[in-house]
């Protein structure tokens, strides 16, 4: 692209550059010379426009290519913040199952140990009922 608007920018030198050489020969009160200044004008123009469009178009290139870097980098972080949620959740999910499984365990093991005192006449039936009942509010089956 660049390579094709110095190009341009050339053929627009050369343009003028001849022009201004075939305006020296011509007699200022002439309808000749009025045109070829007319057709300068006009490539002068073209050039200007031309300019701008190039101005413009590089401007409109350099906003995608910024917006597009952006939108890379917001990616990016949202794929960082997702994997730190997610070992968070982990991390929770992980808690919650070693937490749970020491109540539970304690409940197990606090059961099956009352019933084998109170099945040896170590203590009675009422204790070993209390003794679940105690552990069963430490777990909380409710909550889950």
């Amino acid at each position: 692209m660049e390579n094709r608007n110095e190009e341009i920018r050339e053929l627009y030198d050369e343009a003028v550059a001849s022009s201004l050489e075939h305006l020296d020969t011509l007699p200022k009160d002439s309808k000749e010379y009025a045109d070829c200044v007319d057709s300068m004008t006009k490539m002068y123009r073209l050039r200007m426009e031309q300019a701008k469009a190039d101005d413009e178009y590089e401007d409109a290139y350099k906003r995608r290519i910024e917006e597009i870097e952006k939108r890379q980098a917001d990616n990016e972080l949202r794929k960082q913040q997702m994997a730190q949620q997610h070992k968070e959740f982990k991390m929770k999910l992980l808690a919650d199952v070693v937490t749970n499984g020491v109540k539970i365990g304690t409940f197990v093991v606090v059961g099956k140990w009352s019933a084998v005192l109170e099945s040896g006449g170590v203590i009675a039936s009422g204790t070993a009922k209390n003794l679940i009942r105690g552990v069963q509010k430490f777990v909380d089956f409710n909550k889950y």
